[in-house]
Protein backbone atom coordinates (compact mmCIF):
# COMPACT_ATOMS: atom_id res chain seq x y z
CA UNK A 1 0.00 0.00 0.00
CA UNK A 2 0.99 3.85 -0.62
CA UNK A 3 3.00 5.38 2.09
CA UNK A 4 0.09 7.66 2.44
CA UNK A 5 -2.46 5.62 2.91
CA UNK A 6 -3.68 6.46 6.33
CA UNK A 7 -3.77 10.18 4.75
CA UNK A 8 -6.32 8.99 1.99
CA UNK A 9 -8.44 7.06 4.92
CA UNK A 10 -8.60 10.06 6.49
CA UNK A 11 -9.78 12.16 3.69
CA UNK A 12 -12.88 9.21 3.32
CA UNK A 13 -16.51 10.99 4.45
CA UNK A 14 -16.56 9.91 8.46
CA UNK A 15 -19.22 7.55 8.05
CA UNK A 16 -17.56 5.40 5.29
CA UNK A 17 -14.02 5.65 7.27
CA UNK A 18 -15.90 4.51 9.93
CA UNK A 19 -17.38 1.14 8.18
CA UNK A 20 -14.32 0.62 6.50
CA UNK A 21 -12.24 0.72 10.13
CA UNK A 22 -15.17 -0.79 12.52
CA UNK A 23 -13.81 -3.95 14.62
CA UNK A 24 -16.89 -5.43 13.18
CA UNK A 25 -15.52 -5.42 9.19
CA UNK A 26 -12.58 -6.98 11.38
CA UNK A 27 -14.46 -9.72 12.62
CA UNK A 28 -16.01 -10.41 9.42
CA UNK A 29 -12.30 -10.47 8.13
CA UNK A 30 -11.63 -13.19 10.68
CA UNK A 31 -14.35 -15.34 9.56
CA UNK A 32 -13.62 -15.17 6.41
CA UNK A 33 -9.87 -16.24 7.10
CA UNK A 34 -10.89 -19.12 9.02
CA UNK A 35 -13.47 -19.95 6.40
CA UNK A 36 -11.00 -19.98 3.61
CA UNK A 37 -7.69 -20.80 5.54
CA UNK A 38 -6.08 -17.71 4.68
CA UNK A 39 -2.92 -17.11 5.35
CA UNK A 40 -1.28 -14.04 6.76
CA UNK A 41 -0.14 -13.18 3.38
CA UNK A 42 -3.81 -13.79 2.05
CA UNK A 43 -5.48 -11.38 4.64
CA UNK A 44 -3.13 -8.87 3.80
CA UNK A 45 -4.26 -8.94 -0.33
CA UNK A 46 -7.87 -9.01 0.65
CA UNK A 47 -7.30 -6.28 3.28
CA UNK A 48 -5.52 -4.41 0.56
CA UNK A 49 -8.04 -4.93 -1.94
CA UNK A 50 -11.24 -3.68 0.09
CA UNK A 51 -9.35 -0.69 1.13
CA UNK A 52 -8.56 0.37 -2.48
CA UNK A 53 -12.96 -0.28 -3.27
CA UNK A 54 -13.17 1.96 -0.44
CA UNK A 55 -10.68 4.59 -1.95
CA UNK A 56 -12.54 4.16 -5.07
CA UNK A 57 -8.61 3.35 -6.82
CA UNK A 58 -10.25 -0.47 -7.98
CA UNK A 59 -13.23 -0.85 -9.68
CA UNK A 60 -16.25 -2.61 -8.05
CA UNK A 61 -16.29 -4.76 -10.73
CA UNK A 62 -12.89 -5.68 -11.46
CA UNK A 63 -12.58 -6.75 -7.65
CA UNK A 64 -12.56 -10.48 -8.85
CA UNK A 65 -9.86 -10.53 -11.23
CA UNK A 66 -7.95 -8.62 -7.64
CA UNK A 67 -8.72 -11.50 -5.61
CA UNK A 68 -7.75 -14.18 -8.37
CA UNK A 69 -4.51 -12.53 -8.42
CA UNK A 70 -3.30 -11.43 -5.20
CA UNK A 71 -5.08 -14.13 -2.74
CA UNK A 72 -4.22 -17.96 -2.80
CA UNK A 73 -7.38 -19.17 -3.10
CA UNK A 74 -8.91 -22.14 -5.17
CA UNK A 75 -10.31 -20.89 -8.86
CA UNK A 76 -13.56 -22.01 -7.42
CA UNK A 77 -13.55 -20.02 -4.27
CA UNK A 78 -12.64 -17.16 -5.85
CA UNK A 79 -16.42 -16.06 -6.72
CA UNK A 80 -17.72 -17.37 -3.29
CA UNK A 81 -15.56 -15.18 -1.71
CA UNK A 82 -15.97 -12.02 -3.55
CA UNK A 83 -19.48 -12.37 -3.04
CA UNK A 84 -19.43 -12.44 0.60
CA UNK A 85 -16.86 -9.58 0.64
CA UNK A 86 -19.43 -7.52 -1.13
CA UNK A 87 -22.48 -8.28 0.95
CA UNK A 88 -20.65 -8.47 3.99
CA UNK A 89 -18.25 -5.76 3.80
CA UNK A 90 -19.17 -3.06 0.97
CA UNK A 91 -22.98 -3.22 1.13
CA UNK A 92 -23.34 -1.50 3.59
CA UNK A 93 -21.67 1.70 2.06
CA UNK A 94 -23.69 0.71 -1.15
CA UNK A 95 -24.81 4.26 -1.05
CA UNK A 96 -21.27 5.61 -1.35
CA UNK A 97 -20.14 3.13 -4.27
CA UNK A 98 -23.45 4.83 -6.12
CA UNK A 99 -25.40 1.33 -5.96
CA UNK A 100 -22.43 -0.42 -7.65
CA UNK A 101 -22.50 -3.00 -4.92
CA UNK A 102 -25.96 -3.95 -5.63
CA UNK A 103 -25.25 -4.09 -9.37
CA UNK A 104 -22.38 -6.09 -8.96
CA UNK A 105 -24.06 -8.82 -6.42
CA UNK A 106 -27.49 -9.06 -9.16
CA UNK A 107 -24.88 -9.54 -11.98
CA UNK A 108 -23.10 -12.51 -9.82
CA UNK A 109 -27.14 -13.49 -9.56
CA UNK A 110 -26.95 -13.04 -6.03
CA UNK A 111 -29.56 -11.19 -4.52
CA UNK A 112 -28.52 -8.28 -2.55
CA UNK A 113 -31.65 -8.63 0.02
CA UNK A 114 -29.88 -11.72 1.25
CA UNK A 115 -27.48 -9.53 3.10
CA UNK A 116 -30.19 -7.79 4.74
CA UNK A 117 -29.26 -8.87 7.72
CA UNK A 118 -26.09 -8.78 7.87
CA UNK A 119 -25.84 -4.62 6.86
CA UNK A 120 -28.34 -4.54 9.51
CA UNK A 121 -25.97 -5.67 12.25
CA UNK A 122 -23.19 -3.71 10.32
CA UNK A 123 -24.76 -0.57 10.52
CA UNK A 124 -25.75 -1.33 14.36
CA UNK A 125 -22.13 -2.46 15.15
CA UNK A 126 -20.67 0.79 13.56
CA UNK A 127 -23.10 2.97 15.29
CA UNK A 128 -22.52 1.49 18.69
CA UNK A 129 -18.77 1.77 18.21
CA UNK A 130 -18.45 5.14 17.29
CA UNK A 131 -21.34 6.60 19.79
CA UNK A 132 -18.42 9.68 20.96
CA UNK A 133 -19.86 13.01 22.04
CA UNK A 134 -20.40 15.43 18.98
CA UNK A 135 -17.73 17.73 19.58
CA UNK A 136 -15.43 14.79 20.21
CA UNK A 137 -16.25 13.28 16.80
CA UNK A 138 -15.19 16.83 15.54
CA UNK A 139 -11.94 17.06 16.90
CA UNK A 140 -8.84 16.32 14.31
CA UNK A 141 -7.21 12.85 14.44
CA UNK A 142 -9.77 10.82 16.73
CA UNK A 143 -7.87 7.60 17.68
CA UNK A 144 -10.05 6.14 15.30
CA UNK A 145 -8.99 7.77 12.03
CA UNK A 146 -5.13 7.20 13.35
CA UNK A 147 -5.91 3.96 12.99
CA UNK A 148 -4.06 2.25 10.00
CA UNK A 149 -5.98 -0.34 8.29
CA UNK A 150 -3.34 -2.21 7.09
CA UNK A 151 -3.37 -3.31 10.76
CA UNK A 152 -6.72 -4.84 10.54
CA UNK A 153 -6.16 -7.02 12.93
CA UNK A 154 -5.02 -9.53 10.59
CA UNK A 155 -6.02 -13.10 11.52
CA UNK A 156 -3.60 -15.71 13.01
CA UNK A 157 -0.77 -16.78 10.85
CA UNK A 158 -1.25 -19.90 9.08
CA UNK A 159 -0.19 -23.13 10.81
CA UNK A 160 1.85 -25.60 8.54
CA UNK A 161 4.83 -27.30 7.62
CA UNK A 162 8.13 -26.39 7.88
CA UNK A 163 8.75 -25.39 4.24
CA UNK A 164 5.60 -23.72 4.30
CA UNK A 165 6.13 -21.86 6.92
CA UNK A 166 9.13 -20.68 5.75
CA UNK A 167 8.36 -19.67 2.22
CA UNK A 168 5.46 -17.88 4.35
CA UNK A 169 8.00 -16.03 7.14
CA UNK A 170 10.79 -15.10 4.36
CA UNK A 171 7.93 -13.09 2.64
CA UNK A 172 6.93 -11.19 6.25
CA UNK A 173 10.82 -10.20 6.42
CA UNK A 174 10.95 -10.09 2.44
CA UNK A 175 7.33 -7.68 2.19
CA UNK A 176 5.96 -6.70 5.47
CA UNK A 177 9.01 -5.38 7.37
CA UNK A 178 7.47 -2.82 8.71
CA UNK A 179 3.67 -3.65 9.28
CA UNK A 180 5.32 -6.45 11.73
CA UNK A 181 7.78 -4.58 14.04
CA UNK A 182 5.02 -1.82 14.27
CA UNK A 183 1.80 -3.39 14.10
CA UNK A 184 -0.25 -3.00 17.57
CA UNK A 185 -1.34 -6.31 17.37
CA UNK A 186 1.25 -8.17 19.36
CA UNK A 187 -0.06 -10.99 19.19
CA UNK A 188 0.60 -11.38 15.28
CA UNK A 189 4.25 -10.24 16.25
CA UNK A 190 4.47 -13.29 18.74
CA UNK A 191 3.11 -15.87 16.81
CA UNK A 192 5.68 -14.35 14.13
CA UNK A 193 8.52 -14.86 17.01
CA UNK A 194 7.37 -18.34 17.79
CA UNK A 195 7.70 -19.51 14.48
CA UNK A 196 10.94 -18.24 13.28
CA UNK A 197 12.25 -18.92 16.68
CA UNK A 198 11.04 -23.27 15.95
CA UNK A 199 12.34 -23.11 12.58
CA UNK A 200 15.56 -21.64 13.59
CA UNK A 201 15.96 -24.13 16.11
CA UNK A 202 14.77 -27.06 13.78
CA UNK A 203 17.38 -26.61 11.22
CA UNK A 204 20.73 -24.02 10.58
CA UNK A 205 20.14 -23.80 6.79
CA UNK A 206 16.68 -21.32 8.05
CA UNK A 207 19.51 -18.37 9.25
CA UNK A 208 20.53 -17.63 5.54
CA UNK A 209 17.12 -17.43 3.90
CA UNK A 210 15.88 -15.39 6.00
CA UNK A 211 18.80 -13.32 6.05
CA UNK A 212 18.78 -12.97 2.40
CA UNK A 213 14.50 -12.39 3.03
CA UNK A 214 15.18 -9.36 4.69
CA UNK A 215 17.92 -8.12 2.46
CA UNK A 216 15.73 -8.11 -0.59
CA UNK A 217 12.92 -5.98 1.65
CA UNK A 218 12.43 -2.89 -0.79
CA UNK A 219 9.91 -1.69 1.95
CA UNK A 220 11.64 2.35 2.37
CA UNK A 221 12.84 4.09 5.22
CA UNK A 222 12.89 7.92 4.90
CA UNK A 223 12.74 9.99 1.93
CA UNK A 224 16.81 11.43 0.88
CA UNK A 225 19.23 8.33 -0.61
CA UNK A 226 21.52 6.20 1.35
CA UNK A 227 25.08 8.00 0.59
CA UNK A 228 26.98 4.56 -0.17
CA UNK A 229 31.00 4.98 -0.47
CA UNK A 230 29.86 7.61 -3.19
CA UNK A 231 26.92 6.06 -4.63
CA UNK A 232 23.25 7.07 -3.88
CA UNK A 233 20.81 4.22 -2.85
CA UNK A 234 17.49 4.03 -2.57
CA UNK A 235 16.13 4.32 1.29
CA UNK A 236 15.06 0.79 1.12
CA UNK A 237 15.33 -1.57 4.13
CA UNK A 238 17.75 -4.10 2.22
CA UNK A 239 19.95 -0.91 1.50
CA UNK A 240 20.17 0.38 4.48
CA UNK A 241 21.20 -3.24 5.77
CA UNK A 242 23.28 -3.30 3.43
CA UNK A 243 25.10 -0.31 3.91
CA UNK A 244 25.23 -1.13 7.36
CA UNK A 245 27.00 -4.56 7.14
CA UNK A 246 29.56 -3.01 5.03
CA UNK A 247 30.31 -0.23 7.06
CA UNK A 248 31.93 -2.43 9.81
CA UNK A 249 33.35 -5.89 9.08
CA UNK A 250 32.77 -8.55 11.36
CA UNK A 251 33.67 -12.00 10.95
CA UNK A 252 31.30 -14.23 10.82
CA UNK A 253 32.22 -15.81 14.25
CA UNK A 254 31.39 -12.33 15.90
CA UNK A 255 28.55 -11.61 18.03
CA UNK A 256 26.72 -8.25 16.73
CA UNK A 257 26.46 -5.73 19.55
CA UNK A 258 24.58 -2.36 19.90
CA UNK A 259 28.54 -1.23 20.05
CA UNK A 260 28.43 -2.25 16.18
CA UNK A 261 24.73 0.24 15.91
CA UNK A 262 25.79 2.80 17.76
CA UNK A 263 29.04 3.45 15.87
CA UNK A 264 27.10 3.36 12.29
CA UNK A 265 24.18 5.86 13.55
CA UNK A 266 27.04 8.28 14.90
CA UNK A 267 29.41 8.22 12.05
CA UNK A 268 26.85 7.87 9.11
CA UNK A 269 25.69 11.04 7.38
CA UNK A 270 22.74 9.01 5.89
CA UNK A 271 21.06 8.15 9.66
CA UNK A 272 21.44 12.03 10.08
CA UNK A 273 18.65 12.99 7.62
CA UNK A 274 16.07 10.68 9.32
CA UNK A 275 13.47 11.68 11.50
CA UNK A 276 13.34 10.81 14.60
CA UNK A 277 10.48 8.49 13.69
CA UNK A 278 12.29 6.51 10.87
CA UNK A 279 15.53 6.46 13.26
CA UNK A 280 13.18 4.33 15.37
CA UNK A 281 11.71 2.47 12.58
CA UNK A 282 15.16 1.41 11.59
CA UNK A 283 16.21 0.76 14.78
CA UNK A 284 13.99 -2.04 15.19
CA UNK A 285 14.62 -3.47 11.34
CA UNK A 286 18.40 -3.51 12.65
CA UNK A 287 17.52 -5.32 15.87
CA UNK A 288 15.64 -7.84 13.73
CA UNK A 289 18.43 -8.50 11.34
CA UNK A 290 20.40 -8.65 14.75
CA UNK A 291 18.49 -10.86 16.37
CA UNK A 292 18.65 -13.36 13.52
CA UNK A 293 21.99 -13.36 12.90
CA UNK A 294 22.75 -13.40 16.58
CA UNK A 295 20.05 -16.58 17.17
CA UNK A 296 22.70 -19.05 17.62
CA UNK A 297 24.95 -17.52 20.03
CA UNK A 298 21.83 -16.46 21.88
CA UNK A 299 20.88 -19.92 22.18
CA UNK A 300 24.37 -20.79 23.91
CA UNK A 301 23.97 -18.37 26.50
CA UNK A 302 20.42 -17.73 26.98
CA UNK A 303 17.28 -19.41 27.78
CA UNK A 304 15.40 -19.21 24.63
CA UNK A 305 12.07 -17.65 26.16
CA UNK A 306 14.63 -14.42 26.18
CA UNK A 307 15.04 -14.53 22.77
CA UNK A 308 13.13 -12.34 20.66
CA UNK A 309 13.50 -12.04 16.61
CA UNK A 310 10.74 -9.15 15.97
CA UNK A 311 11.55 -7.16 19.22
CA UNK A 312 8.98 -5.85 21.80
CA UNK A 313 9.76 -2.36 23.40
CA UNK A 314 9.50 -2.54 27.91
CA UNK A 315 5.88 -0.40 26.80
CA UNK A 316 4.49 -2.76 24.42
CA UNK A 317 5.29 -5.96 26.59
CA UNK A 318 3.48 -4.17 29.53
CA UNK A 319 0.77 -3.62 27.07
CA UNK A 320 0.91 -6.93 26.05
CA UNK A 321 0.24 -8.09 29.46
CA UNK A 322 -2.29 -5.36 30.31
CA UNK A 323 -4.43 -6.44 27.07
CA UNK A 324 -4.27 -9.95 27.78
CA UNK A 325 -4.35 -10.43 31.07
CA UNK A 326 -3.07 -12.93 33.99
CA UNK A 327 -4.76 -15.40 31.64
CA UNK A 328 -2.20 -14.97 29.02
CA UNK A 329 0.73 -18.06 28.19
CA UNK A 330 3.78 -17.63 28.95
CA UNK A 331 5.03 -16.65 25.41
CA UNK A 332 8.23 -17.08 23.95
CA UNK A 333 9.23 -13.36 24.19
CA UNK A 334 7.96 -12.99 27.75
CA UNK A 335 10.13 -14.70 29.41
CA UNK A 336 7.88 -14.54 32.29
CA UNK A 337 6.55 -17.25 34.55
CA UNK A 338 2.98 -18.34 36.45
CA UNK A 339 3.44 -16.52 39.36
CA UNK A 340 0.42 -18.65 40.61
CA UNK A 341 2.75 -21.42 40.47
CA UNK A 342 5.70 -20.05 42.14
CA UNK A 343 3.25 -19.89 45.06
CA UNK A 344 2.07 -23.14 45.49
CA UNK A 345 3.80 -25.21 42.10
CA UNK A 346 1.37 -28.35 43.47
CA UNK A 347 -1.92 -26.21 43.00
CA UNK A 348 -0.65 -24.80 39.70
CA UNK A 349 -2.42 -21.26 38.93
CA UNK A 350 -5.38 -20.68 41.25
CA UNK A 351 -7.02 -18.11 39.32
CA UNK A 352 -6.15 -19.87 35.86
CA UNK A 353 -7.60 -23.28 37.70
CA UNK A 354 -10.90 -20.95 38.44
CA UNK A 355 -11.39 -19.49 35.04
CA UNK A 356 -11.07 -22.94 33.77
CA UNK A 357 -13.80 -24.29 35.80
CA UNK A 358 -16.23 -21.58 34.76
CA UNK A 359 -15.88 -21.74 31.29
CA UNK A 360 -15.83 -25.69 31.36
CA UNK A 361 -19.23 -24.96 32.93
CA UNK A 362 -20.20 -22.95 30.23
CA UNK A 363 -19.12 -25.01 27.54
CA UNK A 364 -21.24 -28.04 29.01
CA UNK A 365 -24.19 -25.75 28.25
CA UNK A 366 -23.49 -24.35 25.03
CA UNK A 367 -22.23 -27.82 23.20
CA UNK A 368 -24.33 -30.33 25.27
CA UNK A 369 -21.42 -32.20 25.17
CA UNK A 370 -22.03 -32.95 21.70
CA UNK A 371 -18.64 -33.85 19.42
CA UNK A 372 -18.83 -31.41 16.18
CA UNK A 373 -19.86 -28.97 18.63
CA UNK A 374 -17.46 -29.30 21.33
CA UNK A 375 -14.77 -30.07 18.26
CA UNK A 376 -15.47 -26.61 16.42
CA UNK A 377 -15.40 -24.40 18.94
CA UNK A 378 -12.15 -25.86 20.74
CA UNK A 379 -10.41 -25.81 17.08
CA UNK A 380 -11.79 -22.34 16.84
CA UNK A 381 -10.16 -21.51 20.18
CA UNK A 382 -6.92 -23.33 19.61
CA UNK A 383 -6.58 -21.07 15.87
CA UNK A 384 -7.23 -18.08 18.58
CA UNK A 385 -4.86 -19.21 21.42
CA UNK A 386 -7.36 -18.55 23.86
CA UNK A 387 -5.79 -20.36 26.95
CA UNK A 388 -8.29 -20.89 29.93
CA UNK A 389 -11.02 -22.18 26.50
CA UNK A 390 -8.47 -24.34 25.42
CA UNK A 391 -8.08 -25.66 28.76
CA UNK A 392 -11.05 -26.36 29.45
CA UNK A 393 -12.28 -27.63 25.91
CA UNK A 394 -9.60 -30.25 26.79
CA UNK A 395 -10.49 -31.23 30.47
CA UNK A 396 -14.25 -31.88 28.89
CA UNK A 397 -12.69 -33.77 25.72
CA UNK A 398 -10.82 -35.87 27.62
CA UNK A 399 -14.29 -36.06 30.42
CA UNK A 400 -16.60 -37.27 27.76
CA UNK A 401 -13.95 -39.50 26.04
CA UNK A 402 -13.75 -38.18 22.74
CA UNK A 403 -9.96 -36.72 22.72
CA UNK A 404 -8.60 -39.98 20.96
CA UNK A 405 -11.24 -39.54 18.10
CA UNK A 406 -11.06 -35.93 17.64
CA UNK A 407 -7.55 -36.29 17.29
CA UNK A 408 -6.87 -39.62 15.44
CA UNK A 409 -10.26 -38.59 12.99
CA UNK A 410 -10.96 -35.01 12.19
CA UNK A 411 -8.52 -33.66 10.06
CA UNK A 412 -8.27 -30.35 10.69
CA UNK A 413 -6.71 -31.49 14.23
CA UNK A 414 -4.36 -34.31 12.53
CA UNK A 415 -3.26 -31.30 10.26
CA UNK A 416 -1.76 -29.07 13.56
CA UNK A 417 -0.56 -32.88 14.63
CA UNK A 418 1.22 -33.66 11.39
CA UNK A 419 2.30 -30.13 10.99
CA UNK A 420 3.72 -30.49 14.83
CA UNK A 421 5.77 -32.97 13.66
CA UNK A 422 7.39 -31.86 11.10
CA UNK A 423 8.26 -28.59 12.73
CA UNK A 424 10.11 -30.91 15.59
CA UNK A 425 11.73 -33.37 12.76
CA UNK A 426 9.97 -36.36 14.61
CA UNK A 427 9.85 -38.09 11.54
CA UNK A 428 9.07 -42.25 12.89
CA UNK A 429 6.20 -40.01 14.65
CA UNK A 430 5.04 -38.44 12.01
CA UNK A 431 5.47 -41.82 9.78
CA UNK A 432 3.60 -43.70 12.00
CA UNK A 433 0.59 -41.07 11.96
CA UNK A 434 0.32 -41.04 8.76
CA UNK A 435 0.21 -44.26 8.24
CA UNK A 436 -3.13 -44.61 10.30
CA UNK A 437 -1.20 -45.98 13.57
CA UNK A 438 -3.47 -45.55 16.64
CA UNK A 439 -0.98 -44.82 19.39
CA UNK A 440 -1.86 -43.21 22.79
CA UNK A 441 1.52 -41.39 22.27
CA UNK A 442 -0.13 -39.78 19.42
CA UNK A 443 -2.76 -37.98 22.11
CA UNK A 444 -0.09 -37.07 24.33
CA UNK A 445 2.07 -35.08 21.47
CA UNK A 446 -1.60 -33.37 20.53
CA UNK A 447 -1.71 -32.18 24.27
CA UNK A 448 2.22 -31.71 24.75
CA UNK A 449 1.67 -29.16 21.41
CA UNK A 450 -0.94 -27.39 22.14
CA UNK A 451 0.69 -26.32 26.01
CA UNK A 452 3.97 -25.89 25.30
CA UNK A 453 3.73 -24.94 21.30
CA UNK A 454 0.14 -23.37 21.08
CA UNK A 455 0.30 -21.98 24.37
CA UNK A 456 3.63 -20.69 25.34
CA UNK A 457 3.50 -23.06 28.89
CA UNK A 458 6.48 -23.70 30.45
CA UNK A 459 7.58 -27.09 31.28
CA UNK A 460 6.41 -27.04 34.73
CA UNK A 461 3.18 -25.30 34.10
CA UNK A 462 2.70 -26.77 31.29
CA UNK A 463 3.60 -30.09 33.27
CA UNK A 464 1.07 -29.34 35.88
CA UNK A 465 -1.97 -29.45 33.26
CA UNK A 466 -0.53 -32.71 31.75
CA UNK A 467 -0.55 -33.89 35.28
CA UNK A 468 -4.56 -33.06 35.94
CA UNK A 469 -5.46 -34.40 32.33
CA UNK A 470 -3.23 -37.63 33.15
CA UNK A 471 -5.76 -38.00 36.49
CA UNK A 472 -8.57 -38.15 34.25
CA UNK A 473 -7.32 -40.66 31.90
CA UNK A 474 -6.38 -43.08 34.56
CA UNK A 475 -10.08 -42.60 35.96
CA UNK A 476 -11.18 -43.71 33.21
CA UNK A 477 -8.55 -46.48 32.75
CA UNK A 478 -6.27 -45.48 30.15
CA UNK A 479 -3.13 -46.38 31.92
CA UNK A 480 -1.05 -45.70 28.79
CA UNK A 481 -2.15 -41.97 29.43
CA UNK A 482 -1.96 -41.79 32.91
CA UNK A 483 1.17 -40.52 33.61
CA UNK A 484 2.21 -37.79 31.11
CA UNK A 485 4.02 -35.61 33.41
CA UNK A 486 5.13 -35.69 37.42
CA UNK A 487 6.07 -33.80 39.97
CA UNK A 488 10.05 -33.03 40.71
CA UNK A 489 9.84 -33.00 44.75
CA UNK A 490 13.60 -31.76 44.95
CA UNK A 491 13.30 -28.98 42.47
CA UNK A 492 9.81 -28.07 43.31
CA UNK A 493 8.39 -28.29 39.25
CA UNK A 494 6.42 -30.24 36.96
CA UNK A 495 8.18 -32.55 34.46
CA UNK A 496 7.38 -34.36 31.30
CA UNK A 497 8.35 -38.12 31.18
Amino acid sequence: MPDNINDKIKGLPPKVRQILLADFGVDVMKQLSEKYYFSILDSAALTKIITMAFLKELPIDTMEAAIAKEVDVDKKQVRPLLIEVLGRRLLVADDYFEGKVTEQLTALKTDPASFTTDVKNYKDAVRKEFAKPKAKLESPASDEEERNIVEERIPELKIGDPESELREMSTLLKEHAVFTVTTDELLFRVDANIIIITLLQTAKEVQPELIKALLANEEKIGTKKIDHQGEQWDPTIGNWLKDYVSFLPFNENEKLSTLHKAKYYAENSSVKNLTDEEKQLLDRIFDTYENIRNFYFDLDTMPISDIQIFPFTEDEQDKFFAQYGHGTPEHTEAGTADQGSELDPMKGNERDNDAVEIYYNQLVETTRKDRKRLSDQLYKDILERKKIEILAGLKLLIEVGLVDNVVMEDKRYRDLLAAHYKRNAMTVELKAFESGDIEPGHVKQFIKYLLTERLGMTESTSGYWAVQFGNMFRAQGKKDLAQMAYFDMPNKEFKWL
